[in-house]
């Protein structure tokens, strides 16, 4: 997947999911894809609501959904070549049901919402106290790779911050937002997606959502350890080679 294949899929990806996604940010900075003002000293990995504020307030995130939460894509490509060297996928999940309702006159906890009383485009949620946020993110770097455990792809989950789960292949931005919807939004995903039975209703759209996959291959540790596989991703043969397409 070249470059400018990412910045067609995030266009794509927009329009695909309209009823979830809003406010994008994503733009193309030289041989980086990333979103308007990106700053890595305000990266920060959220906790909390407020920390999600944070980010939301200096505009570090690619997409933000109906209810609050954002989504970070980025992609990094060698200088001279279309050759992917890094990538940083998140998604940070408002869950306004584990709120807790506070007084309406407590302002504190009023300014810390992150929807903007003037959006029109977002649902304005009750005046609630975050109890926490959940995330995932998936990191490709492999300049940091250090084996077993610390695999060149890898997720991060809030529920588990010291683990890191093997990721054959990187996700591309159709992929990445996929992912997340069906996993955080099983009833949107469910009435987009699926039919009455809970299978895909147009299997062959989903054949072409995977058709133009980042081109890696399965990383030998793949052999041996469970793991999460992108669709597309070259496999290994027996001989713990990469298979040609």
């Amino acid at each position: 997947m070249r470059i400018n294949d990412v910045l067609g899929q995030l266009v794509a990806t927009y329009t695909e999911w309209s009823q979830v996604l809003a406010n994008p940010r994503f733009v193309r900075k030289g041989r980086l894809i990333t979103w308007r003002d990106y700053s890595s000293a305000k990266i920060i990995i959220p906790s909390s609501h407020a920390d999600v504020v944070k980010l939301y307030e200096a505009g570090q995130y690619s997409f933000q959904t109906t209810d609050g939460s954002l989504l970070q894509l980025s992609y990094t490509y060698a200088p001279s070549k279309d050759e992917l060297t890094k990538a940083r996928l998140a998604f940070y999940k408002v869950d306004q049901q584990s709120w807790e309702i506070i007084e309406p006159d407590d302002s504190d906890a009023i300014n810390e919402l992150i929807v903007p009383n003037n959006s029109p485009e977002l649902e304005q949620p009750a005046a609630h106290r975050p109890i926490s946020i959940s995330w995932l993110r998936i990191d490709y770097s492999p300049k940091t790779t250090c084996g077993v455990l610390h695999n060149s792809c890898h997720l991060h989950l809030s529920a588990f911050p010291s683990a890191r789960v093997v990721v054959a292949g990187v996700p591309t931005p159709k992929q990445f937002v996929e992912f997340a919807i069906a996993l955080c939004y099983p009833d949107i995903y469910r009435e987009h997606r699926l039919d009455k039975s809970g299978g895909y209703k147009e299997p062959a759209r989903m054949e072409t959502l995977n058709s133009q996959p980042v081109q890696l291959r399965e990383d030998p540790i793949c052999r041996y350890l469970t793991h999460i596989r992108i669709p597309g991703v070259l496999p290994l043969t027996s001989s713990g080679r990469a298979r040609k397409g």
